[in-house]
Formats: C-alpha cells, sequence, structure tokens
C-alpha cells in the first residue's frame, strides 16, 4: 500500500469493483425474460383458441345456412 510503484490503491479498487458484473441483476434478467417468453406462449395459445372457436362458429353458421 504504501509501494508508489504500484499507484493508488483506492482508485484501482474503484475501478476494479466497477468492472465486477452482479450476479443478482443477471439472474433477474434472465428470469424476467422467461417470464416473458412464458406470457407470450401463454397469449399465443388463447388467440389460437379464440380463432379456432370464431372459425368453428363460422363453418357451423354456413352449415345451417
Amino acid at each position: 500500500m504504501t509501494n508508489p510503484g504500484r499507484g493508488d490503491f483506492k482508485e484501482q479498487s474503484d475501478a476494479a469493483f466497477k468492472n465486477l458484473k452482479n450476479p443478482y441483476r443477471d439472474a433477474y434478467y434472465w428470469l424476467k425474460g422467461e417470464l416473458l417468453d412464458i406470457k407470450g406462449m401463454n397469449e399465443a395459445l388463447m388467440g389460437r383458441e379464440q380463432v379456432v372457436k370464431m372459425q368453428s362458429a363460422c363453418e357451423s353458421k354456413k352449415r345451417s345456412d
């Protein structure tokens, strides 16, 4: 710490700390992405069910006409 050739320890430690990644933030973003993927799949399946219902209603109307 007192070696003048090493430079300022506080600056070096601050720079090293800023370069570290936060694993909790990475996990948060990963989980958030997974939940959004699941939500998108669920909405796609619900939309598909609605299209199938509308199609069957249209076909039954054609038959009745």
